[in-house]
């Protein structure tokens, strides 16, 4: 039972250690920082102590309600800050396997209500997109970790351009670049469009060195870097181009002083093997402005049909006078509001930004 439990938990969370055959502790979070929480087991509950430290009742009590209901075999308790839950009647394996799933719809619904809190606590916000849920983590996680309630899709947010995520290394402005055992690579399609194939730009950015080596030409405003040999493929064309060193009676002045004669074979055999892979990279920069316009599209599709769908749902609408309440303000909720929707004793107030506007959302709890 002891090696199952430990199975189930690091299945979960991503690691587990044994304290003894009733209690087992798992970190949550980064592993630098983060947090330990503790499941014991006895014979007719499951208790998790600090579940989710550095939040209040009011916040977990919102999330409860959100995430199991009236549940009466539910019982949870904030205690300077750390929040305890006890499930009663959960017991041994299936019991766990039962607690995890209603852990798993805790963590979700806290993670998409109260993003700004879960980042600080957990260091991960979550989305929905095109039906597919990403996890974004914080650069204090050292790689994609999967865990119960995170996403197919898990990415570590960095401070350069480039996002690690568990389906490969992806450039942020560049979507069809990729890194694979340190090198960089391209998808393009091929002439005749009916295909992708892939295209080694680290390959290509070391020729490129290679030919100016050998010319022996310093003024050339090399790309430092495979992004660059991308963004500026019209201008290495354009130069790998005017190297007519493949027609022996055709020099141009600016390499006819510097080239040893025993490097033309070389540079002819640099020249025959790039220019074919130039080419196909100068089609991938066409292939990735049609991606980044399409993505785009779609993105704006969806934040139209939100913001639009937000306007078209008003139910009411009244301008209301704001009236000072001690060291904060007081709005006036009045009876054609409270026909469309019943307050009851608390209310979840949240600051939202939207396009640089910010505003006060109300929800009833």
């Amino acid at each position: 039972m002891m090696n199952e439990i430990k199975s189930q938990l690091e299945k979960f969370f991503g690691n587990c250690q044994v304290i003894d055959d009733k209690q087992y502790k798992v970190h949550i979070g980064p592993v630098s920082e983060g947090y330990e929480s503790i499941f014991i087991f006895s014979d007719s509950n499951i208790t998790v102590l600090n579940l989710i430290p550095n939040i209040d009742f009011e916040t977990v009590d919102l999330i409860a309600r959100k995430s199991f209901g009236e549940n009466s075999s539910i019982n949870y308790e904030v205690k300077d800050n750390s929040l305890t839950i006890k499930f009663s009647d959960f017991i041994g394996l299936d019991g766990l396997k039962n607690a995890l799933r209603i852990i798993k719809n805790f963590f979700h619904v806290f993670i998409t209500s109260f993003p700004k809190k879960s980042w600080l606590v957990l260091g991960e916000i979550q989305f929905n997109i095109f039906n597919e849920t990403v996890s974004l983590l914080s650069s204090k996680y050292t790689h994609c970790m999967k865990t119960g309630w995170r996403g197919d899709i898990i990415a570590i947010l960095r401070d350069d351009e480039w996002v690690i995520s568990n389906i490969g290394k992806d450039h942020i402005d560049l979507p069809v670049l990729t890194i694979t055992n340190g090198e960089i690579f391209s998808f393009t399609p091929t002439k005749d469009s009916r295909s992708l194939i892939p295209i080694n730009l680290s390959g290509t950015v070391k020729k490129l060195r290679n030919l100016i080596d050998l010319i022996g030409i310093e003024l050339i405003d090399l790309p430092r870097n495979e992004v660059e040999l991308v963004k500026n493929i019209g201008i290495v064309l354009s130069f790998v181009d005017s190297i007519n060193l493949l027609e022996p009676d055709k020099k141009f002045s600016i390499l006819s002083m510097n080239i040893n004669e025993d490097k033309l074979p070389k540079i002819k055999e640099i020249i025959k093997s790039i220019k074919d892979e130039l080419e196909a990279i100068g089609r991938m920069h066409t292939f990735d402005a049609i991606v980044r316009k399409r993505i785009a599209l779609r993105l704006a599709t969806v934040f139209a049909r939100e913001s639009l769908s937000g306007r078209t749902g008003v139910i009411v609408s009244n301008v209301r006078k704001v009236s000072k309440l001690g060291a904060g303000k007081a709005i006036y909720i009045g009876k054609e509001e409270l026909k469309a929707i019943p307050l009851g004793e608390k209310v979840l107030v949240s600051v939202i930004e939207e396009k640089g506007r910010r505003k006060i959302v109300i929800e009833p709890i």
